[in-house]
This record gives C-alpha cells, structure tokens and sequence, in this order.
C-alpha cells in the first residue's frame, strides 16, 4: 500500500499555470495526493476555489495554505520562497497580494513598451486573453508572442526577449528576503527557500552552496524544498545536512504548471507524510507565536 504523500507545490491558471484551481484538486486526487498546497505566484485567489473544490466533492485530500512569493537579493536576484499555513483572509496578506498584482501591471505595460520598440508590439487585451486570473506574468506575455508568430513557441519568447537580461526582460518590485522571511512570519506562516538549484547553478562545490543557503537560515528561514523536478540526489543530501544542523523543515512538490513547460503533473514529484507532518508541526509553532496559544486543526492535526 503506498504511503500518504504531499504535492506542496503546485501553479493554477490564478498565476501562471494552465489548470483551474478545480483541476489542480482533481489532479491531486487522481494521483493519489493526501495533502496539497496551492502555491501560485504571489496571490491567494485560488485558495478557496480549490477549498471549495476538495468540499463539495468530499475528496480525502487536505489542502495547507500556500503561496510562492517573490523576492530579490542583492546577491542572489530573484529569491522565491514558499509561505505554508497563513490565514489567506488577513488584511494584511490580502495588502501584499494586491500591491503585487498592481506592480505586475505596471510590469507589462514596461515589458509592452519594450517589445513594441524591438518590432513585437501586442496591445494589452492580447496579453490578457491568456491570463485566466488577475496574476499577470511573462508566461502570458511570452503565450501571446507565439500566438501572434513574433515567435515559434512560447520558450523562444523567453530566450530572445523575456528572461532575466533579455532586451525586453523588466524586473518585479524588489522585496527583499531580509523583508519577506519576517512579513510571512507575521502573517503566522512558514518561511521555505523554493527551489534550491537556482543555487546549485552558479556554484562550483557544495560548499559554495551551503555559504550561499547558511545567510537564508541566518534571515530566519524555516527550511528548504528539497523535493522538486530539478534538485538532484546530490543537492538534496546538502539541503537535508544543512536541515539536521538547524533542526529546519523540508518540503517540495511538482511545481506543476499544468501542461506549461516541462514540469511533472500535478502529483509528479511528492513529499512523504513524515515531513509533511514536521512542517505541519512547525505551521502550529508559527501560528501559535501569532496567537500566543498552540492552534490545531479538527481531530488534533496542527494547521
């Protein structure tokens, strides 16, 4: 019989992904995932959808809060980090997640200007007539590129116009890590560094790695994905030692976008139930600092 296992990281079409926040639960129940978290791009707005969802069908899967939120470092750039077991209905949250979507339009109405003066100009209805929710991204600019035959497909988009360097690449607002970890803290979230590879990539040993990991524990972060499409074997002993010595948590998922890019489904890549326990543990400790009381679920599972 397989063990319960978790899919901690999954994208809808409320960010960049390519399936409802309905399709995403039934994904996750077809494959057999006992906890999901829905974690689009900075915005909650699929989270009751897909409560909804897993309720008026009675699936067995429980869904924990979740959110990728994005940040910029000094010496990183773009630092992503997963925030698990917040209240998605607090002001403050709610705050964030709309001076987020109104920095996204002010992004591709940049991003526009800029393909507009390389010969690829598109009107904002062109863009938007792929984006299914309010988080507007490069994945629906980059859509719309190739639809309009400014591009053979949607990952030429990136290479020659949208990545990070690109002629047409503008950056996000810049929140810092130092600003993030803390502000998810308040909301009595956990704090976990996504995708470690990014890491991995410019750094030549695994010391190098652990240096560059080592200053997000001293930010406070309460773990690491070490589960994910793209962290090896090797990466993943280096993020579980760095774990054990700061008595972290860990998580991971499939980083599912759908049928966008070359990710897994939904389900993919998965986290055995004894870490999804710890990091539920560790979401009780947060909230319970909030509080200044201990807070569990119904039948005594912390939230």
């Amino acid at each position: 019989m397989r063990e319960p296992c978790a899919d901690l990281h999954t994208h809808s079409t409320c960010s960049d992904g390519t399936q409802t926040p309905e399709e995403v639960v039934a994904a996750a129940d077809f494959s057999g995932v006992a906890w999901l978290s829905l974690t689009d791009h900075d915005t909650v707005d699929g989270i009751q959808r897909a409560r909804e969802a897993i309720r008026a069908r009675d699936l067995p899967v429980e869904l924990i809060t979740g959110a990728e939120l994005s940040c910029h470092s000094d010496a990183d750039g773009e630092v992503h980090v997963l925030a698990y077991g917040f209240d998605e209905t607090d002001p403050t949250v709610l705050a964030h997640m709309q001076d987020f979507r109104e920095q996204r339009h002010v992004r591709l109405a940049r991003m526009l200007e800029l393909l507009r003066d390389l010969g690829c100009p598109l009107e904002t209805e062109d863009v938007l007539a792929f984006c299914r929710g309010e988080s507007v991204s490069r994945v629906h600019v980059a859509s719309a590129l190739a639809r309009h035959g400014y591009v053979a497909n949607p990952a030429e988009a990136f290479r020659l116009y949208l990545a990070n360097g690109a002629p047409a690449y503008v950056p996000r607002k810049k929140y810092s890590p130092e600003t993030m970890i803390p502000m998810i803290h308040q909301w009595g979230g956990v704090a976990i560094l996504a995708h470690p590879h990014y890491f991995d990539a410019s750094e030549a040993d695994d010391a190098g790695v652990e240096a560059r990991l080592e200053r997000y524990v001293e930010l406070g972060i309460d773990g690491f994905e070490a589960w994910h499409p793209h962290v090896d074997k090797r990466l993943k002993r280096t993020v579980r030692r760095l774990a054990r010595r700061h008595g972290l948590v860990l998580s991971g998922g499939s980083d599912s976008h759908g049928s966008w890019g070359n990710r897994p489904r939904v389900g993919g890549c998965t986290v055995g139930y004894v870490y999804v326990y710890e990091l539920l543990d560790r979401i009780a400790s947060s909230r319970g600092r909030m509080t200044g009381r201990e807070t569990t679920a119904p039948g005594g599972c912390p939230v």
